[in-house]
């Protein structure tokens, strides 16, 4: 850090004094997902939801200037954050040590209000491994100084075409659900976990049982993915069996949250067939795009969303401490 010039490191007072300072922000990845966390409207839209807050938006400032960035976002009901995102460096000549400390700020100050683990999300372009930004090397020794290590690189899908998506199979018959606790769904999620190489599966095995990870996704993922009536468990038709469940949101912009198929079914391209089945049924119910992630070493899963009318629109590098 300079010696001559004080910094300060501050969470915003206001939704005012938060929004003025993410919105806009460069954060030089030029993908549609950065610009549209970025966008004015769309932050202010973001507080005003409680997706966003000021006390999860930390500055870093030199003589009144805002020289780093750093946010959280979170369910609109949640108590807690799932993650740190819009992660500014800002132009500093010490930016690494500059950021390092407001990643350690935010950190310690997410750890005290309960969060077990804090996680960093990094939205970088699709060729990301090709052709790197060139704030990434100094953004790697930042988090690095914070002690922050690195979790899963992820893919980002949208698919905005309805002609582009597969006619459904009768292969499967499909159940909704009543709710996130729901039984049924309950059952269906945790069986999907069973030898599971999802990034943030893995990591939270690592203190938590399949119990206490099923009970906390589905909380969560009803937070984000909207209505509970749109998301359906799977049967096998031929024999009745569980083959797994999909869930996605409605909206112009959806997100498709997830599809999971149980061990003993995998291997038949059901997971095909539940994306194609809900992805047909958001834009049935009004969507203009659909979202959806995997990890980058679930090949067979983006090779399923490539196939199922997406396209890939970014990536993703998440860190956790």
């Amino acid at each position: 850090m300079s010696s001559h010039i004080s910094t300060t490191i501050t969470r915003a007072a206001s939704i005012d004094e938060a929004a003025h300072a993410l919105s806009g922000l460069d954060l030089q990845v030029d993908v549609p997902l950065a610009h549209r966390l970025t966008d004015p409207e769309e932050v202010r839209a973001a507080f005003e939801k409680n997706n966003r807050r000021p006390g999860w938006v930390w500055l870093a400032r030199r003589e009144g200037r805002v020289v780093a960035a750093l946010a959280a976002w979170a369910g609109s009901d949640a108590d807690l954050p799932v993650a740190l995102d819009l992660p500014w460096l800002g132009t500093e000549p010490d930016r690494v040590q500059l950021f390092a400390e407001l990643l350690a700020t935010a950190y310690a100050e997410l750890r005290e209000q309960g969060l077990p683990r804090v996680e960093l999300n990094l939205v970088l372009p699709p060729d990301r491994t090709t052709m790197p930004p060139p704030f990434l090397p100094d953004m790697h020794d930042a988090l690095a100084t914070a002690g922050f290590r690195h979790l899963v690189g992820r893919r980002r899908f949208r698919a905005d075409d309805p002609a582009r998506v597969p006619e459904t199979t009768d292969r499967l018959r499909f159940e909704p659900v009543e709710s996130h606790r729901d039984p049924v769904l309950v059952d269906a999620y945790r069986r999907t976990l069973v030898d599971s190489v999802d990034a943030h599966t893995v990591e939270a095995a690592r203190s938590q049982s399949l119990d206490e990870i099923t009970h906390e996704d589905l909380r969560d993922m009803e937070l984000f993915i909207r209505p509970v009536s749109l998301w359906r468990v799977a049967y096998d038709r031929t024999d009745g069996a569980l083959v797994g469940l999909v869930t996605g949101g409605a909206g112009e912009r959806a997100l498709n949250g997830y599809v999971g198929v149980v061990p003993e079914k995998r291997g038949h391209g059901f997971a095909a067939d539940l994306l194609a089945f809900m992805t047909r049924q958001q834009f049935a119910a009004g969507a203009r795009s659909i979202a959806g992630e995997t990890d980058d070493d679930n090949v067979a899963m983006g090779i399923t969303f490539e196939r199922g009318g997406y396209v890939q629109e970014s990536a993703r590098v998440d860190f956790v401490r």
